[in-house]
C-alpha cells in the first residue's frame, strides 16, 4: 500500500469517526430535548428502547446486587444492546467495513445520549417535539448514510432490503417504525402514538432528501454527432450504467446534427456523470428528471 493510499484511508477513517460523533449528537439532542420531554416515540430501535425503558421504570423497577435495573435499562444502553444482533445482518448483506463503522456509530450514539441527558428541554408541546426531533434525527441519519455509515437499527434492515428489493430506506423505516409506535399507544396514550407516527413520517422524508444515493434520475445528454463515441466511452469508464443512443437528432436553431444519450443514474452520481461528459464535450446539454418508477436491471451505487 502506497503512502498516498495510507494517508487517504487514514483521513477517511477520521472523517467517518467525526460523522459518527455528529450523528450521536443529533440523536442525543433529538431524544433528550424533544422526544423524551414530549413523550414521543422515535420509532425503530430508538423507539423500542424508549418503550422498554418505560416498562422497566413503571413495572420492573427493582434492585439487583445493589444496582437499580433502570440505570442499566436506559434508552442509551438499550439502543446498543438491541443493535448487537443487527450487526450480523450488516456484516452479511452490506459489508465488513460498513459494519465496523456502524458499530462505532451506535457506540457513539449511546455515549452522546448519556452525555447530553442533562440538557434542559426546550418545550414539552408534543407537536413541536415530534417535528423538531424528527428533523434533527432524520438529517443526522441521512448525513451518516451519505458518508457510508449507518445509525444502526432499522437503517441496517432498510439498507439490506433496498439492496435486495429496491425499496427506499425511508419507506422501510416508516413501515417498521409505525408498528413499533403501537406499543407507545398502550403506554403513553394514543394521542402520543399519533404524534409519534407524524414524527416518524417526517424523519423518513428528511432522510430521503438528505440521503441521495437511493434517488434515481433519468439523464438526457445532447451532444455533437462527431463526439458521440468519445462521450459514451467516457461515461462508461466512469459509471456502470447502460446508455441508450438516439441518432439522427437535429438542433432546431442551427440545424446541426445531434445525438441524444439517455441513461438512469443515482443522484449521487450526477456530478461524476457531468464531469465525464464535459471532459469530451464542453458544450453538451445535460438535463435530469427524477424517476418515479423503474422496472428492469439497475446497478446500485456501491455502499
Amino acid at each position: 500500500m502506497s503512502l498516498i493510499t495510507k494517508v487517504s484511508s487514514y483521513q477517511q477513517s477520521w472523517r467517518k469517526l467525526t460523522v459518527a460523533i455528529f450523528y450521536g449528537i443529533c440523536l442525543g439532542v433529538a431524544l433528550n430535548l424533544f422526544w423524551i420531554p414530549g413523550r414521543i416515540s422515535a420509532g425503530g430501535v430508538t423507539g423500542l428502547s424508549q418503550v422498554i425503558a418505560i416498562i422497566f421504570e413503571r413495572y420492573l423497577n427493582f434492585t439487583f446486587l445493589g444496582i437499580h435495573v433502570t440505570s442499566i435499562m436506559s434508552p442509551a444502553n438499550l439502543i446498543f444492546l438491541i443493535n448487537v444482533p443487527l450487526f450480523w445482518i450488516a456484516w452479511r448483506d452490506i459489508g465488513r467495513s460498513f459494519t465496523i463503522f456502524t458499530f462505532v456509530t451506535v457506540l457513539m450514539s449511546s455515549v452522546m445520549i448519556n452525555m447530553l441527558s442533562g440538557l434542559k428541554p426546550v418545550t414539552t408541546d408534543p407537536m413541536i417535539c415530534a417535528i423538531f426531533g424528527a428533523v434533527i434525527n432524520g438529517a443526522g441519519i441521512g448525513f451518516a448514510l451519505r458518508n457510508g455509515l449507518s445509525s444502526g437499527g432499522t437503517d441496517i434492515v432498510g439498507l439490506a432490503l433496498h439492496k435486495r428489493m429496491g425499496i427506499t430506506v425511508g419507506t422501510v423505516n416508516t413501515i417498521i417504525n409505525a408498528g413499533v409506535v403501537l406499543m407507545t399507544g398502550f403506554l403513553e396514550g394514543w394521542p402520543r402514538a399519533l404524534y409519534s407516527v407524524i414524527s416518524i413520517f417526517i424523519a423518513g422524508k428528511v432522510l430521503d432528501v438528505v440521503y441521495i444515493k437511493q434517488q434515481r434520475i433519468q439523464v438526457m445528454i445532447v451532444t455533437n454527432k462527431q463526439q458521440t463515441d468519445c462521450v459514451v466511452k467516457s461515461i462508461q469508464e466512469s459509471l456502470a450504467h447502460g446508455i441508450t443512443v438516439f441518432k439522427d437528432a437535429e438542433g432546431a436553431y442551427a440545424h446541426q446534427s445531434k445525438v441524444v444519450l439517455l441513461t438512469i443514474i443515482s443522484r449521487a452520481e450526477l456530478d461524476q456523470l457531468e464531469n465525464a461528459v464535459h471532459k469530451e464535450d464542453r458544450h453538451a446539454f445535460i438535463s435530469g428528471t427524477q424517476v418515479v418508477q423503474l422496472d428492469g436491471k439497475f446497478v446500485e451505487p456501491q455502499i
